[in-house]
């Protein structure tokens, strides 16, 4: 991933992430993703529609690893199957 992106994803709540990255990047189906994260599809749409929705205009708060929780360990396992 290019360090824009990484910069973009790092604006995002863990919930948005979680929603966007599988949605977006991966082109998983938003009812796969909602069933995995525990969301219904409308919410997991509205947290993609959300994280899509100018993240330049935001202010950038990195968030903590322990902030991440599950959402980490996650896209550590995606990146090591990659």
């Amino acid at each position: 991933m290019s360090q824009a992106l990484l910069e973009a994803l790092d604006t995002l709540s863990p919930a948005e992430r979680a929603a966007f990255v599988p949605n977006d990047v991966f082109g998983m189906a938003p009812g796969t993703v909602a069933a995995v994260v525990g969301q219904t599809e409308q919410e997991d749409d509205e947290l993609a529609a959300r994280a899509r929705h100018s993240p330049s205009t935001r202010r950038a708060h990195p968030t903590t690893p322990r902030q991440h929780g599950n959402t980490t360990v996650w896209c550590e396992r995606s990146d090591r199957a990659a």
